[in-house]
């Protein structure tokens, strides 16, 4: 597998770089965190204008088609810029929901709202028992003469403060932990019914916890096939690991970077500790990590649009790498500022508490490890 970007993505990839480096220094970011809205309305309507919310819808939706790296290389800069935007919510699982099980009425009335900076969505999978199993819904969608009446939970909903939309997972039919009987809904965030208690994160966004108390939506609120939202599911968790990884990836990128010109200007004992050799292996490997890291998700992002078993283990499997190598990067970078490496004022902390809840988004590394075990004995199996 080829691993080299061509001109075109090198050009996406340094114009990005440059774009947030500009639009988002770290006093913006916290500017951003502490106000009530968390997040840049200013610098998501730029990205709007920049291309960047277009990046991964069909060509055919106004978009450019660039689920996969493309989309890796946008979360990698975003990554790096520690940008507190709604992007996975609305780029990774929204995107794949809408592109691959949206109607062609909820796709001409959401994409090019989104593309456009004008619409966000949020997207809850998980409930208080669920623990990253997406079959484990005990929200329940009764169907009725005009369309459903939904009750349930749905918890840790990023970006719910900020979305006019909601897709949610819900039980149609058969039991609790049943694949069959998922199905997917896009319920609009001012439906009566719908209450909302929101919280800031330890990483500097924003979620929600979600009541749904009978509320009504219509049959075209239905996204795919009723019964048959589990793959669809699944398929969008798997594009948002991915993206969880790529954003992890430009997070470890801009550790090494200001580690290294702390350990250049850094000095003990009169000279910088840069030029200590236990520094200096320290500093290689923080850089291995981090190219094993990039790799092996860019390895993921390739395989997005592939066979659902090959894609679902590869995402399982940069998941497992990146929590590794993001673990080994986040503790060192902090270990080699000392103890202003926690502090506020400085963006050493809010990157690592970064990486902590990215490790643990959609699948921390146990859950990871057996998803690759599963999907890697069908892979096998295949082959005989």
């Amino acid at each position: 597998m080829d691993f080299v970007l061509s001109e075109e993505q090198k050009l996406l990839r340094d114009s990005l770089h440059r774009f947030f480096a500009a639009e988002y220094p770290f006093e913006k970011r916290q500017q951003v965190v502490r106000e009530r809205m968390g997040f840049s309305a200013k610098l998501w309507q730029a990205m709007a204008e920049l291309g960047v919310l277009a990046i991964p819808f069909d060509v055919e939706r106004g978009g450019f088609g660039g689920l996969g790296v493309d989309s890796y290389i946008a979360f990698e800069a975003m990554g790096k810029a520690l940008a507190c935007e709604p992007a996975i919510s609305t780029l990774a699982l929204g995107a794949c929901l809408l592109n691959e099980g949206g109607s062609s009425e909820q796709q001409e009335e959401m994409i090019p709202a989104i593309i456009a900076g004008e619409l966000i969505v949020a997207v809850g999978f998980y409930e208080p028992q669920s623990r990253f199993n997406l079959a484990n819904v005990q929200t329940t969608a009764d169907k009725i003469e005009d369309g459903y009446v939904i009750n349930g939970t749905k918890s840790v909903v990023y970006a719910a403060p900020q979305a006019k939309m909601i897709f949610i997972s819900a039980r149609t039919s058969e039991k609790t932990l049943d694949q069959h009987g998922v199905s997917i809904f896009a319920i609009d965030v001012g439906a009566s019914g719908i209450d909302r208690r929101d919280y800031p994160t330890v990483d500097g966004f924003s979620a929600s916890e979600l009541c749904f108390d009978a509320v009504h939506v219509g049959a075209d609120a239905l996204v795919g096939i009723e019964g048959k939202g589990f793959a669809l599911a699944e398929h969008a968790v798997d594009t948002a690991v991915v993206a969880c990884c790529a954003e992890a990836v430009g997070n470890m990128e801009a550790l090494i970077e200001r580690t290294l010109e702390h350990c250049k200007t850094r000095e003990a004992f009169g000279q910088p500790i840069s030029s200590f050799q236990v520094i200096q292996h320290r500093l290689v490997d923080m850089q291995v990590a981090y190219e094993h890291a990039a790799a092996i998700t860019m390895r993921a992002a390739k395989l997005l649009k592939g066979v659902p078993v090959e894609r679902s283990a590869a995402a399982a499997a940069a998941k497992v790498q990146v929590n590794k190598e993001a673990e080994f990067v986040g503790t060192n970078a902090v270990q080699l500022h000392g103890a202003m490496g926690m502090t506020e004022e400085l963006d050493i902390g809010h990157f690592f508490k970064r990486l902590v809840a990215l490790g643990s988004s959609f699948g921390d590394t146990n859950y990871s490890i057996r998803r690759y075990m599963q999907y890697n004995k069908y892979r096998d199996r295949s082959r005989i």
